[in-house]
């Protein structure tokens, strides 16, 4: 299990493309929240994994919005201007199509779990996908806010 050692958000997808290349027999998943997956411009992840065979399991917590800016807002000035509003402006609405770009630009399965039951059979087909058919798997899963 690797994790940044920094404030780098957006990395996770050229770790996983690397850690495939170190161990490319092995199934790489990387769990990443939806402002960090937007942050690695997952067009070129996709695209680059595929171009060189390094398919790996990406897993999005979907919250729909940056949570991260807010806790660090709150955790600096907790009874600040900011601290009685639930979003502070960071919500993404509408949301993107985080599979479905993973599935334009690299050819990844794409799936949007939207309850808990649905994840069991949405995990299966994503390994499958990474290490039956060589291509990488996207499973947008909704987490709540």
């Amino acid at each position: 299990m690797y994790a940044s050692g920094g404030s780098a958000l957006g990395w996770s997808g050229g770790a996983a493309i690397g850690a495939r290349l170190a161990a490319p027999d092995r199934l790489v998943v990387s769990l990443t929240g939806d402002g960090s997956y937007m942050f690695s411009v997952p067009s070129s992840v996709h695209w680059i994994a595929r171009r060189y065979r390094t398919p790996f399991l990406q897993v999005v917590y979907n919250n729909d919005g940056w949570n991260a800016p807010r806790f660090s807002t709150l955790g600096v000035h907790p009874d600040g201007f900011a601290s009685p509003e639930k979003r502070l402006g960071l919500a993404f609405s509408p949301a993107p199509d985080y599979s479905g770009i993973a599935a334009a630009a690299g050819g990844a399965l794409a799936r949007m779990v939207r309850n808990a039951d649905e994840l069991p059979e949405a995990l299966e087909a994503g390994m499958r996908a990474v290490m039956r058919e060589g291509r990488c798997a996207v499973l947008d899963v909704a987490v709540g806010a």
